[in-house]
């Protein structure tokens, strides 16, 4: 396969989840072989892509340079250019985090759908899977094994009788990926909120942005996009962490009860 660019740019503006703060994303095509560039232009400076960059994990992924210039909750704008096969761009942020939109990867995937995706003349340059790596961390599981192609499963469980658990697994498809992936929401548990914000996070969360459920079921009027949204959101997430490494992936993928920090913690043990 070819790499593949935008045919013509795309912007969009928001809140960040945790910080608050509205900020603008513009996204514009880049030529062959040089992958993602991200760069902060409120302060002038370009944040690496590479795993070990990815600094603090808690609720989101957070990538830094080696002066503490970061970006914060990268995953959902990674994710949809994973998942709909673009390889080289430029991504300008002009504030501390990306903004949160709905809480999935479908704005991202619209925007790019509008802008275009043009083939360029080199072929795609993937991290390679190629012998089995695992990760552990007490009942959690994170592992990787040789594939053509990339292939996700993920098992949740969150002890609560209103959040869906279970696996399931999905294997990389532009197609698909904008139907059945990229919809899918971030959440919470409404027992969890206040913790979060007394730990200084989500300052810009409302009902507009994530699925809240409480031991009744989700407080969104609208209810859930999927049965099993938050499974598929654990999906889209892990295909964002797995971006960082600046290039698309080939691998069969399992976690057992995957989070931003095991999702990093495999893909370093992979580069």
């Amino acid at each position: 396969m070819k790499q593949q660019t935008l045919k013509s740019g795309i912007s969009l503006s928001g809140v960040g989840l945790h910080s608050g703060v509205e900020t603008t994303v513009i996204v514009t095509p880049a030529a062959e072989n040089s992958g993602v560039g991200l760069y902060r232009s409120d302060l002038g400076k370009h944040i690496p892509l590479t795993p070990q960059a990815v600094g603090n994990t808690q609720l989101c992924s957070v990538v830094q340079d080696d002066e503490g210039t970061s970006a914060s909750t990268i995953e959902h704008l990674f994710s949809a250019l994973m998942g709909m096969g673009i390889d080289n761009v430029c991504i300008d942020l002009n504030g501390p985090e990306v903004p949160i939109l709905d809480g999935s990867a479908q704005p991202w995937v619209e925007a790019i759908e509008k802008a275009g995706i043009v083939p360029q003349a080199e072929d795609k340059n993937y991290l390679i899977v190629k012998e089995k790596v695992e990760v552990v961390d007490g009942d959690r599981i994170a592992r990787a094994a040789p594939c053509d192609h990339l292939e996700i499963e993920v098992e949740v469980d969150f002890n609560h009788p209103a959040v869906p658990h279970g696996t399931l697994t999905y294997v990389l498809d532009p197609t698909t990926y904008a139907t059945e992936i990229s919809p899918a929401r971030t959440f919470c548990l409404k027992r969890d909120i206040d913790m979060m914000l007394e730990a200084g996070l989500i300052k810009g969360g409302t009902l507009d942005c994530a699925t809240v459920f409480d031991e009744d079921g989700p407080l969104n009027p609208e209810g859930l996009r999927f049965d099993d949204e938050p499974i598929r959101h654990k999906i889209l997430d892990v295909m964002g962490d797995l971006f960082v490494a600046g290039k698309p992936v080939k691998g069969k993928f399992f976690f057992k009860y995957p989070g931003h920090g095991m999702n990093n913690k495999l893909l370093r043990k992979i580069a």
